[in-house]
Order: structure tokens, then C-alpha cells, then sequence
């Protein structure tokens, strides 16, 4: 019952742009697609404890909906490459 469950909870949370967007966002803060650069200890063991928060949603995600992971992915790098293309169009509109 509990397996289930959880699986529906993350199917909800998953199931429209905005929260997907929501999730995608939170793994960026949490740093789940960089390695930390950070020297010194403490700031290093907090920002990968955040990373491996973020990697075990990640990894229930892959395994609970993993067409709904792939489907974020796909919404957020168009997202992201439309803001780029419009930075990149302000820059030189600036020029």
C-alpha cells in the first residue's frame, strides 16, 4: 500500500508544467547537475548534502514516473534555450 502511494504522490507532484518546472528549479539550487567546487570542508559536506538530497528524488522520480522525469527534462531545456535566445536577443539590441 505504502509503495503505491508513494507512487501516486510523486505522479501529483509531477503532473503539470508548473510543478515540474518547481522541481527542476529545486534540483538546480541543490546543485544536482554540477559537482561542488567549494575548498573548504563544512560549505563542501553541506552543498553535496543538498546534492544528495536532490539525487535521491531524482533516482524515486526515474523509478516511480520515469516518462514524467523525461518530460521535464525535455519542457525545461526548451525552456531554458528560449531564455537564452532572448538574453542573447536583449544583448544585442543593447549593442
Amino acid at each position: 500500500m505504502a509503495a503505491i502511494e508513494r507512487r501516486e504522490g510523486w505522479r501529483t507532484m509531477m503532473s503539470t508544467p508548473a510543478a515540474r518546472r518547481v522541481i527542476w528549479e529545486r534540483f538546480e539550487v541543490m546543485g544536482i547537475y554540477s559537482q561542488c567546487q567549494i575548498v573548504q570542508p563544512v560549505e563542501l559536506a553541506y552543498n553535496e548534502g543538498k546534492r544528495t538530497v536532490a539525487l535521491q528524488v531524482m533516482n524515486d522520480l526515474l523509478v516511480e514516473c520515469p516518462e514524467l522525469y523525461d518530460r521535464m527534462v525535455v519542457e525545461n531545456r526548451a525552456r531554458l534555450a528560449q531564455e537564452r535566445a532572448e538574453s542573447e536577443l536583449e544583448n544585442e539590441n543593447d549593442e
